[in-house]
């Protein structure tokens, strides 16, 4: 017997055999499918509430990452810059304290 009369015999004695494998691939394919529309349609109700612009300024500009300051640590001693561009003073004085307020204002 050649090959493809092996398979013909195979199929013969269980026909039905041929039609669960392909249901089950029909099965897994389906939920593939839901699966990537669910995700699709999450990033577009996420990109609808954040608004199109901040989620490309997100990508683009996000540079975040993990500081190395620690609660107790010293500030460092930066030089105060005026509006003309010149140095002008220490941020920090050890005549009285320095309370440093960073936030984002728009």
């Amino acid at each position: 017997m050649t090959g493809d009369c092996v398979r013909r015999a195979k199929n013969a004695v269980h026909p039905q055999r041929k039609i669960v494998v392909s249901f089950g691939v029909l099965m897994w394919k389906k939920i593939a499918l839901v699966v990537v529309a669910l995700v699709v349609i999450a990033a577009g109700v996420m990109v609808a509430k954040i608004g199109p612009r901040n989620v490309i300024g997100m990508i683009r500009y996000d540079q975040r990452r993990e500081g190395d300051l620690r609660v107790g640590d010293r500030a460092p001693n930066a030089m105060l810059v005026g509006l003309d561009g010149k140095s002008r003073q220490p941020l920090l004085d050890a005549s009285k304290p320095t309370v440093l307020v960073f936030g984002s204002f728009t």
